[in-house]
């Protein structure tokens, strides 16, 4: 198998793109979502074989990824293979594909400890990437 040699955010944003475009575009992978207090974890099981691309995210937060996967972004091609954990900085976006069953956890910051997961995913990530790329540029030193 051959693996792009080059890396970009358009790229992976197009593929968020041409993926969303495609009839039954889905995840069958199940979402857990956890609360504790300034905290909200999201949980998401991809099945072997999955491809998904992640929304930006506006805030920094914690990956955690258990299982074989494939990781690409704007930073390059990664295998993870075992437990991982990462320091993700505002203007991430990934995409992932299962070599085998995995998990992929994000922690996200939530000091005002909300509930509405609707709320909380208009504070954290976004499918509008100029918006996106407003943000993460206020937010950069």
């Amino acid at each position: 198998m051959s693996y792009p040699t080059s890396y970009s955010a358009d790229k992976v944003a197009a593929l968020a793109l041409g993926i969303a475009a495609m009839p039954g575009a889905f995840t069958s992978g199940e979402l857990k979502e956890f609360f504790a207090d300034g905290v909200y974890v999201r949980c998401l099981t991809l099945n072997a074989c999955e491809l998904i691309v992640g929304k930006v995210h506006l805030k920094g937060h914690v990956l955690i990824v258990l299982g074989n996967v494939e990781v690409y972004s704007a930073a390059g091609r990664e295998h993870i293979e075992g437990l991982h954990f990462e320091e993700c900085k505002p203007g991430a976006q990934r995409s992932f594909w299962a070599r085998e069953d995995s998990w992929l956890i994000t922690v996200h910051p939530n000091p005002d400890n909300l509930r509405d997961t609707e709320a909380l995913e208009r504070i954290l990530v976004t499918d509008n990437l100029a918006l996106a790329a407003q943000t993460v540029e206020g937010l950069l030193p």
